[in-house]
C-alpha cells in the first residue's frame, strides 16, 4: 500500500513539472505573437498558460509543509512575474534575437528554481519517473524556444549561447530518455519511448543544420509534448 506521504510527493512533483513546462510554453507562444505567427492561436494559448501557472502556484503555496518550501515558491512567483512583464514589451524586427535571448535566460533561471524545489520531493520510484517524464515535457518546449531563437539569428551564424543551449537541451533530453528506457517496462511505455527516440534524433540533426520554418519547429515540439503526456498517464 502506498503511503500518503509518497502520494503527496508524487502529486507535488507532477505539479512542479507542469510549472517547469509552462515556463517554456509561455516563451514559445510569446515568440510566435511577437513575430506575427498565428499558428495554433498563440495569444489564447499564452493567456491560458499564464492563468494555469498562477493558479497552480496558489495551490502549491497553500499545500506547502515548511517555511523553506514557501520561500522557494515565493522566489519562483517573483521570477515568473519578471518573465511575464517581458511578454508585454514591444520588440523591433531587428531586436528579436536579443529580446528572446533574454527571455530564455529568465526562463532558465526560473526552471532551475523549480528544479531545486522538485529535487527535494524525489522520495519514491514513481516520483522519480514523474520527474524524468515531466522533464521531457519541459525539454520539448525548450527545444521549440531555442530553435525558434536560432531561426531569427543571422542565417548560418547562430550565437555561441544559442548553440550552447541547444547542446545542453539535447544532453538533458538524452539523460531523461535513457533513465526512462532503463526503468519503464510496460509495452505501451516502450512504444512511446521509441517514438520519443526518433524525435530526439530529429532534433539532434537540426542542431547541426539551419533551423527549419518556425511552424515546423512548433509542430515537432508539440508532438514530443503529446507523447510525454501519454507517457505520464502510464505511470
Amino acid at each position: 500500500m502506498v503511503s500518503m506521504a509518497l502520494m503527496y510527493a508524487s502529486v507535488d512533483v507532477a505539479t512542479l513539472g507542469k510549472q517547469k513546462t509552462r515556463v517554456f510554453q509561455a516563451i514559445k507562444n510569446d515568440f510566435l505573437l511577437k513575430t506575427n505567427n498565428n499558428f495554433a492561436d498563440p495569444k489564447k494559448r499564452l493567456s491560458a498558460i499564464i492563468k494555469a501557472f498562477e493558479e497552480d502556484q496558489v495551490k502549491l503555496q497553500s499545500n506547502s509543509a515548511t517555511l523553506e518550501e514557501i520561500d522557494s515558491l515565493r522566489q519562483i512567483s517573483s521570477q515568473w512575474d519578471e518573465l511575464k512583464r517581458a511578454f508585454h514589451q514591444p520588440v523591433r524586427n531587428d531586436a528579436y534575437s536579443a529580446v528572446f535571448t533574454q527571455e530564455l535566460k529568465k526562463g532558465m533561471g526560473l526552471k532551475r528554481s523549480i528544479f531545486l524545489l522538485t529535487k527535494k520531493q524525489l522520495n519514491s520510484s514513481r516520483s522519480k519517473a514523474l520527474f524524468y517524464a515531466n522533464n521531457l515535457l519541459a525539454i520539448s518546449q525548450k527545444f521549440a524556444v531555442t530553435y525558434l531563437l536560432k531561426a531569427v539569428e543571422p542565417a548560418g551564424n547562430p550565437s555561441p549561447e544559442t548553440q550552447k543551449q541547444l547542446a545542453i537541451t539535447l544532453e538533458k533530453f538524452r539523460t531523461a530518455l535513457d533513465h526512462l528506457q532503463r526503468t519503464l517496462n510496460k509495452p505501451e511505455q516502450k512504444a512511446i519511448l521509441e517514438k520519443l527516440e526518433k524525435i530526439y534524433r530529429y532534433f539532434d540533426f537540426l542542431s547541426k543544420s539551419r533551423a527549419p520554418a518556425p511552424t515546423l519547429i512548433v509542430h515537432k515540439s508539440n508532438e514530443m509534448f503529446d507523447l510525454g503526456k501519454q507517457l505520464i498517464q502510464t505511470l
